[in-house]
């Protein structure tokens, strides 16, 4: 396979990736701790407003999901590039940090919400993508007397 059309299918299924796992812990999410009734989901100035009064802990989920969704989308892009893993991994969260970045402008999150993500969103992207690199066996590497 081509290698730059196998760095966009890498790309192209860890954000896929990413924001499927974002969608179904929200859609758990928003079963535990729904919106209240008749909120407008087409009008941002209600929804905003809503958001405004959900609990604490629908967020704490979000950002788990954020979390989750970031690191599992990195390492998968990482797995399947077959080159510069951690490269194509750090591509997708970056992509996935810029979305949730124009989300919290859109939608406003509490402070803490852009204190928790904002650094460890591309941690967890870095990280993931990092055990995506194949290892190397102990057997595989040539003694000193055999590279003499």
């Amino acid at each position: 396979m081509n290698r730059m059309f196998r760095s966009l299918v890498a790309i192209v299924v860890g954000v896929v990736a990413t924001f499927t796992i974002i969608a179904l812990v929200e859609g758990v999410s928003s079963r535990i701790f729904p919106l209240p009734p008749g909120t407008d989901l087409n009008n941002p100035a209600a929804l905003r407003d809503a958001v405004s009064r959900v609990p604490t802990g629908a967020v704490v989920l979000l950002v788990l999901g954020w979390m989750l969704g970031t690191f599992v989308g990195a390492w998968l892009a990482a797995r399947i590039s077959g080159w510069a893993p951690v490269t194509h991994g750090m591509i997708v969260g970056s992509l996935f940090v810029l979305a949730m970045i124009a989300n919290l402008i859109m939608i406003p999150h509490p402070g803490w919400v852009w204190a928790v993500t904002l650094p460890l969103l591309p941690t967890l992207a870095y990280f993931g993508a990092l055990l995506a690199v194949p290892r190397v066996k102990a057997s595989d590497v040539p003694t000193v007397s055999e590279m003499a």
